[in-house]
């Protein structure tokens, strides 16, 4: 059982996002990504919810980072 939940841990890629160089957040400021995907895929995927939450501009991010399991941040900050 164990080894499975490392398995969904690498499977699944976390993102913080930011609005304007400021973190969002709460639940709103993280995403769960499919970790097979790229990052132009991953691009898209932040700019889809980007256009579902149009109706709520506070939520609308602009940049986002990679982070692991812990939500420590494990890169630069990428720009969409």
């Amino acid at each position: 059982m164990e080894t499975l939940k490392k398995l969904i841990i690498k499977i699944v890629k976390r993102i913080l996002l930011y609005k304007n160089g400021n973190r969002i957040l709460g639940s709103t400021g993280l995403m769960h990504i499919d970790g097979r995907f790229g990052l132009e895929k991953t691009k898209n995927i932040v700019r889809d919810r980007n256009t579902r939450c149009k109706n709520f501009p506070h939520e609308i991010c602009d940049a986002f980072i990679f982070c692991d399991d812990r939500l420590k941040e494990t890169g630069k900050l990428i720009q969409i």
